[in-house]
């Protein structure tokens, strides 16, 4: 069997302040430790259950973040960026038998958590088909593409409601509101094995692909909004103030109007 993991930061217990997860700020070291702790017991689980095979994209900011030495010998971790279109799922195939998330978060503009964002911190709000966009819904349809069912979730309030309605039977584990995994926390690491394991025997499922994809982002700043308009390939709609309203045909095109834009 084989697994693929896509761990974030701003979904882990404690996360209340930016200075919490951008390198080398006060409270970045902290995160980091419970990153690691997460994923690695995420992935201790999965290969007790007899996972032969483990793909660990570290998907927060620089992505350069997790290190191979501190986790176990079977994972194969992916860092850093490139021009690949998946991001934070590059390399996902059909190879895999299911994905889980980690560290994930609510989408630009969430009233629950303060860190709640969409790719960049450019935009206040971004939708997708006038519904609001998380990096969990667009990884979502990136495995259900290349016929991946998204097993496990772990990340805040926001996030795990998001991830019932939209992908049926997942686990999910609410760790953001919870007591650090790394202070010692029993309960919330006796919730991530659960659920992992459990995971690992749901029926697979994977959501419907979307039939049109329009891409709505609202923007902070004006000179964002005004550097996107005119842009080689990317179909622009309207725009309404700092709102620029996309159209793409295919996520493929959504992933390449989205890394042009944010």
């Amino acid at each position: 069997m084989k697994i693929y993991i896509s761990a974030d930061m701003e979904g882990l217990p404690g996360e209340r302040h930016w200075s919490d997860v951008n390198k080398g700020e006060k409270g970045y070291k902290r995160s980091l430790k419970e990153m690691t702790a997460e994923v690695s017991l995420v992935c201790k689980t999965l290969l007790k259950n007899g996972v032969g095979s483990i793909t660990v994209r570290d998907s927060h900011g620089t992505a350069k973040n997790l290190n191979d030495l501190d986790l176990p010998d079977a994972v194969q971790l992916v860092s850093g960026w490139t021009d690949n279109l998946y991001g934070m799922m590059e390399f996902v195939s059909r190879s895999y038998n299911g994905a889980i998330f980690i560290g994930y978060h609510a989408p630009a503009g969430s009233k629950h958590n303060p860190l709640g964002h969409f790719y960049t911190t450019k935009a206040w709000r971004v939708k997708l088909n006038g519904e609001p966009l998380s990096e969990l819904r667009l990884n979502t349809y990136i495995a259900a593409q290349e016929g991946v069912p998204v097993l496990c979730v772990m990340g805040d309030e926001d996030v795990c409601r998001e991830a019932k309605n939209l992908i049926k039977g997942v686990m999910t584990i609410e760790s953001w509101s919870q007591k650090s995994l790394t202070s010692g926390n029993k309960t919330l690491g006796l919730q991530i094995r659960k659920a992992v394991s459990a995971g690992l025997k749901l029926k697979p499922n994977i959501p419907k692909l979307p039939k049109h994809y329009d891409l709505e982002v609202e923007y902070h700043f004006s000179r964002d909004m005004r550097k996107v308009i005119g842009i080689k390939g990317i179909r622009v709609i309207k725009r309404a103030g700092n709102t620029v309203f996309f159209r793409a045909n295919s996520l493929n095109n959504l992933l390449r109007t989205i890394n042009s834009v944010l």
